[in-house]
């Protein structure tokens, strides 16, 4: 389908923009600071449907978002080192490390069901 989530006009759509899971944090987060320095969020998706009286407007997903580093410490974000190894032609080898950063998501799915 090609639908993006909008909490008024699209409830049910699953489909999340990062820039909007990053605008559901509380406290507000800066999404261009976390795509610099990265973080880790955990998503979280909460079903409570009735089954015996099913229809689509009586189980809507709900959304929550919460950043799960240490926004306001020295260890904010999240980050992964790795190196690369060339050889050049007169033998000797070079050692290439990177820092990479980016934004985790953690997605966690909870759900009653029930009549």
């Amino acid at each position: 389908s090609n639908c993006t989530y909008d909490k008024d006009k699209s409830p049910g759509c699953p489909i999340f923009t990062l820039g909007q899971i990053v605008s559901m944090i509380s406290p507000p987060q800066n999404f261009t600071e976390l795509s610099i320095k990265g973080a880790v969020i955990v998503f979280n998706v909460q079903w409570n449907c009735n089954l015996d009286q099913y229809t689509e407007n009586n189980c809507i997903p709900v959304y929550s978002v919460t950043r799960e580093d240490a926004a306001n410490s020295n260890y904010k974000g999240y980050n992964n080192r790795f190196s690369t190894y060339q050889y050049v032609s007169n033998g000797i080898q070079y050692r290439t490390l990177v820092k990479a950063y980016g934004i985790r998501v953690i997605v966690h799915v909870n759900g009653l069901g029930g009549e």
